[in-house]
This record gives structure tokens, sequence and C-alpha cells, in this order.
């Protein structure tokens, strides 16, 4: 009689082997991220967020665009330091990138800045002075929409 569950768990299996490489994967650029982090002034230290190796590059990223320049200047120690681990002797190139941290996402979208009414007159009046009948109408289209939208953020809501 053939178990009922076999391929359920044979997916079980393939999960796990998964989720092992990707915490190997994991552990390792953690240990990559510890290495560079010993070559850099102690001053930059801090600022080494995560590391990436990916064929013969390793991409270091840090949250701060000042501190990434910094650290740009060292990059050649960098892989001089690293080529001197015999694992990591085949890379040739470290770029230093910059990340967004997670908490400066704005979750809000921002509020739209109309034009006041008097630029939206402006408008108007620059579309009586046009011979050009498609820039006219563009003009004209261009006013009415400004129009609608400050109407719509102006109406008071209850």
């Amino acid at each position: 009689m053939q178990q009922p569950y076999k391929n359920f768990k044979s997916a079980l299996s393939l999960q796990e082997r998964i989720l092992a490489k990707l915490k190997q994967q994991l552990l390792q650029q953690e240990q990559l991220l510890q290495r560079l982090k010993a070559a850099l002034p102690e001053n930059l230290r801090e600022f080494a967020v995560y590391a990436v190796l990916r064929g013969q590059q390793i991409t270091l990223f840090t949250h701060s665009a000042a501190y990434a320049s910094q650290i740009r200047f060292y990059s050649k120690q960098l892989q001089a330091n690293i080529s001197q681990q015999p694992e990591l002797s085949h890379i040739t190139h470290i770029t230093v990138r910059l990340s967004m941290p997670l908490n400066s996402v704005r979750l809000q979208p921002r509020q739209a800045q109309l034009p006041s009414a008097a630029s939206i007159n402006c408008l108007r009046a620059a579309r009586a002075h046009v011979t050009n009948d498609p820039l006219q109408q563009a003009l004209e289209n261009l006013g009415n929409t400004l129009e609608k939208l400050q109407q719509r953020l102006t109406v008071p809501t209850d």
C-alpha cells in the first residue's frame, strides 16, 4: 500500500534544505562583514551594515552617504586585506553602496503641493495669448485639472 503523504514529506525535506542553505549563506555574509569591519578604521566600523559576495566582487552596504564616501577611500586597503585570506583571494573589486534603513521608509503618502489660485489664473490667461491649438488645449486641460484638485483639497470634510 502506498503512503498517502509521501509527496508532502518530500516537500518538507526540500524546504528544510532550502532554509539550511539560506542560513549558511547568511552566516557566510556575516563572517565576511566581520572581516571587512576588522580591516576598517575603528571610527568607520559601525557604519558597515552588511556585505554581499557575488562572483569576484564584494558589495559593502552602509546607511550613510557621508560614511559611504569615506569607506570608498579604504576599498583598496579592504581588498588587500581580504585577498590575504585563501578563500577570498579571487576577489577583484569591492564596491560600497548606500542602503536606506528600513525605518526610514515613508508609510504615509505625501500631500500634493498645488499651485496657488493666482498661478492657475495666470495659466488660463497665458492660454488666451497662445496661437498654437494643441498648446492652447494643453494649457486649458492643465488649468482645469489643477483647479479641480485645488477644490478637492480646500473642501472641508465633516
